[in-house]
């Protein structure tokens, strides 16, 4: 398993309904892009950046019941890839006064992601997944720093990744 980071969330300029989350393994040396639905992509998005809404989001809600159930999220897993879709499960561990038990649910991986960022816990991706989909960084000329926003038109180095981003093929086109 690699692990994998949250970069950035990223609005397709030329597909107004595509929305395209983008993880960066630890070393920075490649990155998979999992199109989404724009409503995970905000759910995604307002966790990143820290925004709390006035009722609780799907997700937060989520989060709410399993803490309730004295349970935590410890880890969430791409699995494989199938047809062009990202499966993925979450691992709930349950304490209670006759121990622990961990739990595993097969998720969308944009859920999985969501869920991911407000448990605070790592996201790993099957290495046969990231061979399959993942974009060497290595072999390109696009740098990134940890941090860097897609959308942050101030920032130069963002406008070769908007560029790679926005030419992407859709899942049709593979």
């Amino acid at each position: 398993m690699v692990e994998l980071v949250v970069s950035s969330v990223h609005k397709v300029v030329d597909k107004p309904q595509q929305r395209v989350v983008i993880l960066k393994d630890n070393k920075g040396s490649r990155c998979l892009y999992i199109w989404i639905e724009p409503t995970i992509a905000n759910a995604i998005t307002i966790e990143l950046q820290n925004v709390k809404s006035e009722r609780p989001l799907t997700h937060d809600l989520l989060q709410s019941i399993i803490t309730a159930l004295q349970a935590h999220i410890t880890r969430v897993e791409i699995t494989s890839l199938k047809e062009n879709i990202f499966h993925a499960k979450i691992y709930v561990e349950q304490t209670t006064e006759k121990g622990s038990r961990i739990f595993s649910f097969d998720s969308r991986a944009s859920d999985a992601i969501a869920a991911a960022l407000r448990a605070k816990c790592p996201i790993y991706v099957n290495e046969n997944v990231m061979d399959e989909a993942a974009i060497s960084l290595e072999d390109s000329e696009l740098t990134l720093s940890k941090g860097d926003a897609l959308s942050d038109k101030d920032n130069p180095d963002t406008t070769v990744f908007e560029e790679f981003i926005n030419n992407l093929p859709t899942l049709d086109d593979l």
